[in-house]
């Protein structure tokens, strides 16, 4: 049985990228088993325990039946290894031009100086704050750890639709959804050639300790843990890289060294691997925010006492009104031309591009310049509008704040409906880590496009529910699963992805017994 003979061109051209196992995987099965695997994927997600109370739309009344914050699709989004080894250097560049504009930006502002970029979209984005002008990281690497969310076009070019170098979310998810994916459907593994992703946690944790210089660094991990999505990532990630987890509260500032508060005591802190936007962060250095923070916090970064990641102001670089000016900032800083190109955007602030796009009618869509929580307060509003009208009133009001992006023409991926494929539009979301040795997570989040609301939503959530497992294809597989950005090729034939997923997880499962049996062992002496 043919499930994908309904998946015109250039629905397509998705087909040809997947590898032959991949469908004949599907194919093999009937309707009723695909109706079977996609519940059993359904009751593993709802098993995690992110549930959300469904509202019904008249009453308003919340159902007794409790409704999963992400549903995981059958058909993975798979990527062609040549393709892949494409955006992996184009990320890499990205990344490396974004760091080099932070560092200018808080430091000469020589960009500023030579008039490639604007003035007023820096010094009026509500993520820039001048008291952190002398807290970035020596190496000037305030991004260590960051996502870019990719669409592909149909005519195949890679476009750039939104940055996340501030707090990137999403990765607890793209590891939960390979490890259901390859328990319940284990016969898209049967090759081998899927690169595998787990390990890119223990790459997180070692850049993490690599930003002390102490012999055993204490790194903990900065949650507001006000949303539900936000704890889930921050306990999964804090769990996977054995590190603590703390909100502000649980920390304390004092002789410029910063202490976790714990039962045995004050515990020096040497890392903080914040998840809290900057604004939130220190109530004395920006006292303009509601939140609670860590009074005193600033003053030790700048002494040099602790290391945050990212550095603090990171969020700047998550400006969408830089995205029509990106081709000049990486050509500014790398002397070469962009790899990937951005989506198409007006800056609402700009009188003529502003008229540009009242004349476009309704084929843009409105997005504020930044996600976090405090941004509607930039705006006098307590609350995020409701409607779309709504929001166009805010962004009249407030044009500086907005902009607008054209509704790129994305070509379907097959996602399971109704009994058959369907297909649907999603992006990409990619993750990557600078540091000696840059590399990119070898997948990534595919999240549905056209589940995307009113064109804003909180940074530290999925911006659709519907979201895919990614697989990258490759002819060979490392050893170490993962592909460090400008190493030698050193390739040769190993393990499996899914061996070497179950591998990853056992050691995992066997590190979290032996911490349990240690706390009981603590408990009886």
């Amino acid at each position: 049985m043919n499930h994908f003979q309904y998946c015109p061109a250039p629905e397509g051209a998705y087909l040809r990228g997947a590898s032959a196992n991949l469908l004949e995987a599907f194919n093999a099965m009937s309707r009723p088993e695909l109706k079977r695997r996609q519940g059993r994927l359904a009751g593993a997600v709802a098993e995690l325990g992110l549930q959300a109370e469904s509202v019904r739309p008249r009453t308003k009344r919340r159902t007794s039946r409790p409704t999963a914050d992400w549903e995981l699709d059958l058909f993975p989004n798979s990527i062609p290894e040549d393709e892949w080894a494409y955006l992996e250097g184009a990320v890499i560049q990205r990344a490396k031009a974004l760091n080099a504009y932070l560092k200018d930006i808080y430091g000469d502002q020589n960009i500023l100086r030579e008039k490639v970029l604007p003035f007023d979209i820096v010094l009026r984005d509500p993520a820039y704050h001048r008291q952190l002008v002398s807290l970035q990281p020596a190496d000037g690497v305030a991004c260590k750890f960051g996502a870019f969310d990719l669409v592909r076009t149909a005519e195949g070019q890679w476009q750039v639709l939104d940055h996340h170098l501030g707090t990137p979310f999403g990765l607890s998810f793209v590891l939960q959804n390979r490890r259901i994916l390859s328990q319940i459907v284990p016969e898209l593994f049967r090759d081998g050639m899927v690169s595998p992703v787990a390990t890119f946690t223990t790459r997180l944790t070692e850049l993490l300790r690599a930003q002390s210089t102490a012999e055993n660094p204490h790194v903990v991990l900065l949650t507001q843990g006000d949303l539900r999505q936000a704890f889930f990532e921050a306990g999964f990630l804090a769990r996977q890289m054995g590190i603590s987890i703390a909100q502000p509260r649980d920390l304390l500032v004092r002789d410029s060294l910063v202490f976790l508060k714990t039962i045995r005591g004050l515990e020096r802190i040497d890392v903080i691997y914040r998840r809290v936007d900057s604004a939130s962060i220190d109530p004395i250095a920006i006292p303009a925010n509601r939140m609670a923070g860590i009074p005193g916090l600033a003053n030790v970064v700048r002494k040099g006492n602790v290391a945050v990641v990212n550095a603090l102001g990171s969020g700047v670089a998550d400006n969408r009104a830089i995205l029509r000016y990106m081709d000049r900032i990486v050509s500014y800083y790398t002397s070469q031309a962009s790899s990937l190109k951005s989506v198409r955007s007006f800056n609402l602030a700009d009188p003529d591009q502003r008229q540009f796009v009242e004349e476009m009618g309704d084929a843009y869509e409105l997005r504020p310049t930044q996600d976090h929580d405090y941004f509607w307060q930039t705006c006098g509003r307590d609350r995020v509008p409701a409607t779309h009208a709504e929001l166009k009133r805010v962004a009249k009001q407030h044009p500086e704040h907005f902009v607008a992006q054209v509704r790129p023409d994305v070509p379907g991926i097959p996602t399971y409906e109704r009994g058959g494929f369907q297909p649907s539009a999603y992006f990409l979301r990619v993750y990557f880590l600078l540091g000696d040795r840059p590399c990119v997570l070898p997948g990534g989040l595919t999240q549905s496009l056209s589940a995307s609301g009113l064109g804003h939503e909180r940074r530290l959530s999925l911006r659709s529910r519907k979201i895919k497992d990614t697989f990258v294809a490759v002819s060979q597989v490392e050893d170490s699963g993962m592909h460090m950005h400008g190493s030698a090729p050193g390739l040769r034939h190993s393990i499996s992805s899914r061996v070497a997923e179950s591998l990853y997880w056992m050691g995992r499962y066997i590190e979290r017994s032996e911490n349990t049996s240690r706390q009981f062992n603590i408990l009886e002496n």
